[in-house]
């Protein structure tokens, strides 16, 4: 059966109604997904290094679950955004973090301004970075500029989404 998807129109004036039979809430409460052990510490969790695009983004891949998680953060943020809710997230999914090009994390090197004026940039790195991980049917969870960045990548391909999750989407930046 094929996944419903739900998409909402981010500059609509009026609220739309949202239409149930279409709509699928994703809901994880934290305690469902705490693994058997008292505490998940970082050494458990699966680290795997890449190379190419995911070398110089800094990817980090937790867990081993069948599900891929993909975690993005806001601007002027970092992946550590994300350490605490891992234990939480890695006995349920595989989690991918990774670092946008503008973080501190990045070589600076690898920042383009032509390239990066706007989220398309951005938004082709994460479809580049799916695609390289060859990681298909994901759940995408952006945050504030990521977002949108998400929203991108997933008109452009829609084959990597599974489902997008946006939390504080920022308005469009053109």
């Amino acid at each position: 059966m094929k996944p419903k998807r739900a998409i909402y129109i981010l500059s609509q004036t009026k609220p739309l109604k949202p239409q149930t039979e279409n709509l699928i809430l994703l809901s994880l409460p934290p305690f469902l997904c705490l693994s058997s052990s008292s505490e998940t510490s970082m050494e458990s969790i699966n680290y795997v290094p890449h190379g190419g695009l995911a070398a110089a983004l800094n990817a980090n891949i937790y867990g081993n679950g069948t599900q891929t998680l993909v975690l993005s953060y806001g601007y002027g943020l970092d992946q550590n955004v994300w350490q605490l809710l891992l234990p939480y997230l890695v006995c349920c999914f595989k989690v991918l973090t990774f670092d946008l090009a503008f973080s501190p994390n990045v070589s600076p090197d690898f920042y383009k301004p032509s390239k990066y004026s706007t989220l398309h940039g951005y938004s082709q790195d994460l479809v580049n970075l799916l695609d390289e991980l060859q990681l298909k049917n994901t759940v995408y969870l952006g945050h504030s500029m990521s977002a949108m960045i998400g929203s991108i990548a997933a008109t452009q391909r829609p084959d990597l989404f599974q489902h997008l999750i946006l939390l504080s989407g920022s308005p469009r930046v053109s």
